[in-house]
């Protein structure tokens, strides 16, 4: 009798039917129990167009991509006006990196439901991921329209930005990120494009606005607009954004960067306490150690500057300027031999300008080496040198000169 009582509770009506299991199943959102139930249901309804739609829903649930794609393009061949599931469908295609297939879905969307601000959106973006940003353009401003959310705008803001309409963009950017604080990134990415595309005054405006949104701006934006108001001739300016980079986050660069700013602001002991400090953090950086050189010069510090000369001709054996700078230190320092060495090893490398000539002359006079300063200073003469107080010195003591040289 067992075996009977079996067939018989076999053959008896379970209290629910399967399609009514997965309806329950789907609403307590236990799509594992759902999916095998739509399965059966549909092994013998297969031209059930919903039911397609709702064994889609659960796989996409269940992580089951490609079975949910399968499952809703089937369902769109069954009900061609099934806006959902070609919206679902179009989702799933943008996941899968196929932005063409959901562009195609999106635009059956907006042809049944043209004011349907979601599909809009995504067809936007599908058309901007296939690189059309020109297309985009209108189905974002209506979805903006529609429906005034900042992931609308960032995706409008990006598709004007690929169409170098930077205010436009800017504008997008700035009022999403007025709702989603992260949205800022952009403006940053912005400035950068903006950048590139040569435009560094609207990039600065851009980077400026950025660093305004941001409660403690990081050094590297910080840099970034100094160099570029130094770049713009705004040395002034960019006095406060590399004074705030130099205290933040000091480097051999942004340095050198302030001393320049200082330098143009006629801030002259600033500026060499910021390059001292830049050479001293990049002792091998021989253009560094040239500039900073060069600075003391010009303030006619020599002694200062004579050893900075001399570390940078070791650097680099071959800068003919650090020989020259090195040579004019010490000929005011009155070290005449080392002078005349430096002016040797500077004649090695180049052909000597009308000034090392000169410099030479006045040197080897003073040393009362007089053949040799005869010879530089006809050498000066013939260079033909556009000074006419120094043609008329060279002049006058070569008269002396060859008469020392007769004796």
């Amino acid at each position: 009798m067992s075996w009977l009582l079996l067939a018989l509770l076999l053959a008896a009506p379970p209290p629910e039917d399967a399609l009514e299991q997965a309806a329950a199943a789907l609403q307590r959102e236990d799509y594992q129990t759902a999916a095998p139930l739509l399965e059966g249901v549909l092994a013998e309804h297969p031209e059930q167009a919903n039911l397609q739609f709702q064994l889609a829903f659960a796989y996409t649930r269940l992580e089951r991509p490609a079975e949910a794609i399968e499952r809703y393009e089937k369902a769109v061949e069954l009900d061609p006006k099934m806006a959902p599931a070609r919206l679902n469908l179009a989702l799933l295609l943008l996941e899968a990196d196929r932005p063409a297939g959901a562009a195609q879905q999106l635009q059956a969307v907006i042809e049944l439901r043209p004011d349907d601000p979601q599909a809009l959106y995504f067809l936007g973006h599908a058309e901007r991921r296939l690189d059309r940003p020109a297309e985009a353009v209108p189905f974002l401003e209506k979805a903006l329209a529609l429906d005034p959310q900042p992931h609308v705008r960032l995706e409008l803001g990006q598709a004007l930005m690929a169409l170098e309409r930077w205010d436009g963009a800017a504008e997008q950017f700035r009022e999403a990120a007025t709702q989603l604080p992260e949205a800022a990134s952009y403006q940053l990415e912005l400035a950068e494009r903006v950048e590139q595309a040569g435009d560094r005054e609207k990039a600065l405006g851009l980077y400026q606005a950025y660093a305004a949104s941001q409660p403690d701006p990081e050094p590297a934006l910080l840099e970034k607009i100094g160099f570029l108001l130094l770049d713009l001739d705004r040395a002034e300016e960019a006095i406060a954004p590399l004074e705030q980079v130099v205290a933040k986050s000091p480097s051999s660069a942004n340095r050198a960067a302030l001393s320049q700013a200082y330098s143009l602001a006629k801030k002259t002991e600033e500026a060499l306490a910021q390059l001292a400090a830049a050479a001293a953090a990049a002792p091998d950086d021989v253009d560094l150690t040239m500039r900073y050189a060069n600075a003391l010069l010009a303030q006619q510090r020599f002694e200062q500057a004579g050893p900075l000369y001399l570390r940078a001709s070791k650097l680099d054996p071959r800068r003919v300027e650090a020989y020259n700078g090195l040579a004019f230190c010490w000929y005011q320092l009155e070290q005449y031999p080392a002078a005349l060495q430096a002016l040797a090893e500077s004649a090695k490398l180049a052909p000597e300008s009308e000034g090392n000539l000169f410099l030479k002359a006045i040197m080897q006079d003073k040393l009362h080496l007089y053949e040799l300063a005869e010879a530089s200073y006809k050498a000066f003469l013939a260079s033909g040198s556009a000074s006419e107080d120094r043609v008329w010195q060279a002049t006058q003591r070569l008269k002396l000169v060859e008469r020392m040289a007769n004796k």
